[in-house]
């Protein structure tokens, strides 16, 4: 075993169920900002927590970090959307794939990763998705980065494991997808915009 890992896991086993709560914490305070990295918390949970712990930890912190914003954007003036659209213009293409099914939507919004978590969460809450599709699709579509994060983390040691590797390629094959995806329904949209 490396030192780091025995520093890490002495550290863990000394946090235990605060280490647990601090971490949430930490997802939900980093909820609200733009510019700090969620990997970093990802890799936090794989470097602190046995692999199990790490993507449960993880998991529940995410939940807490899409969650928040979403609450603020739903509960703010709607005059937030707009505010929403005219920083970021890339939200009106998201806003013209969205059919009927949330879930889906959400997802696929969340795997491509092409705006900031949290200003997609801010305008999901705006636009009053209903929560449970928005939550579920969040958390399946930040998930595959969030494992192949928390197997690197785990893996610190030997980032070149077939563990680490596997789970990295996994991750990128469903990022393809999800653009594949949302392009085929903007094409969709286009088509039916044009007839």
């Amino acid at each position: 075993e490396a030192p780091t890992d025995f520093i890490f896991c002495v550290l863990a086993e000394e946090l235990g169920f605060v280490g647990v709560v601090a971490l949430i914490a930490l997802y939900a305070a980093k909820s609200m900002s733009v510019f700090f990295p969620l990997v970093v918390l990802y890799l936090a949970g794989g470097l602190l927590f046995p692999l199990p712990v790490s993507l449960a930890v993880n998991l529940a912190g995410m939940a807490a970090c899409v969650s928040v914003p979403y609450l603020v954007g739903r509960f703010s003036a709607a005059e937030s959307v707009d505010r929403l659209r005219e920083k970021y213009p890339k939200l009106e293409k998201l806003e013209r794939v969205q059919q009927d099914n949330h879930f889906l939507f959400v997802l696929i919004a969340r795997a491509l990763g092409v705006l900031p978590g949290d200003v997609v969460s801010l305008y999901f809450g705006s636009m009053r998705l209903p929560f449970l599709p928005y939550l579920a699709g969040s958390l399946v579509g930040l998930a595959p980065t969030m494992v192949a994060v928390s197997i690197m983390g785990d893996n610190a040691a030997n980032p070149l494991s077939p563990g680490c590797l596997i789970a990295v390629a996994v991750d990128g094959c469903l990022v393809a997808a999800s653009f594949l995806a949302c392009r085929r329904m903007l094409r969709k949209n286009a088509r039916q915009e044009n007839a």
